[in-house]
């Protein structure tokens, strides 16, 4: 970044207004707040939770990526270990099995969950064994406003990077059933099975918070971050075990 001085001097040199100097450069800064967004997939990882059940071995893969050195998605993801589709008279519906041996790695790295909650949605990690790249983006938890523009750096079907944008189109979401209200909101555009976890940034390239769930195949709904910012303060502070809050569950 110039700094005064730099940008006078270089205003004088290139014969531009003070406008068509003030606009060139907001122009060159978004260009490199996209770069930096478009570099992030590399500091994206996919988990996989396996766990043993009366069905057979379950097995179920995600995205997350670390933020002050924990490693942070979403619960529904991992919790699809203990439900199973199965057709009833009411159609297919996921009912609830019991698992044993639950384990959770990336790659060869096992991970111990330090924190579950289905009703929010939101799951905490720590390696047992691997330092993690934290996520170059600054988390940001205040509020977001309709028309801000986000991008997700997606990973639909876990097929690869899709990175999308679009702009903030709800902020009191859906449905209040996956959780409180005031911890989502709503962007224009479709989530899919494998963007969960994934990071959502605003136009400042700061994190603002985790694709959630998808409605009616055209809206998408967002964790906002500080709801994991809030549990980390709490892990890094006070707790010394794992917390699973599972009370309500995901319906």
């Amino acid at each position: 970044m110039i700094n005064r001085r730099e940008f006078l001097l270089w205003l004088g040199m290139s014969g531009l207004t003070l406008t068509q100097g003030l606009e060139y450069l907001e122009q060159n800064s978004q260009k490199d707040i996209e770069e930096k967004i478009y570099n992030m997939p590399k500091d994206i990882h996919i988990a996989n939770y396996t766990a043993d059940s009366v069905e057979g071995k379950r097995k179920q893969g995600g995205v997350g990526f670390f933020v002050n050195d924990y490693y942070i998605t979403t619960a529904h993801i991992c919790q699809s270990l203990e439900q199973i589709k199965t057709k009833t008279p009411f159609g297919m519906m996921d009912i609830e099995i019991d698992i044993t041996n639950k384990e959770m790695k990336i790659g060869e790295v096992p991970f111990e969950i330090m924190y579950e909650n289905f009703h929010t949605d939101v799951l905490i990690a720590k390696s047992k064994g691997r330092v993690y790249k934290n996520l170059p983006a600054i988390p940001n938890r205040s509020d977001v406003k309709y028309g801000d523009k986000i991008y997700i750096v997606g990973n639909p079907a876990l097929q690869g990077t899709n990175i999308r944008h679009g702009y903030v189109s709800d902020l009191d979401g859906m449905t209040d059933k996956l959780g409180d209200r005031e911890h989502v909101f709503g962007v224009d555009f479709s989530l899919f099975g494998g963007d969960s976890g994934s990071p959502v940034l605003n136009d400042k390239g700061e994190l603002i918070g985790l694709g959630r769930y998808d409605a009616a195949n055209r809206f998408g709904y967002i964790n906002k971050i500080g709801l994991y910012l809030d549990e980390i303060e709490r892990l890094k502070g006070v707790v010394t075990k794992p917390i699973h809050e599972r009370k309500s569950r995901r319906n």
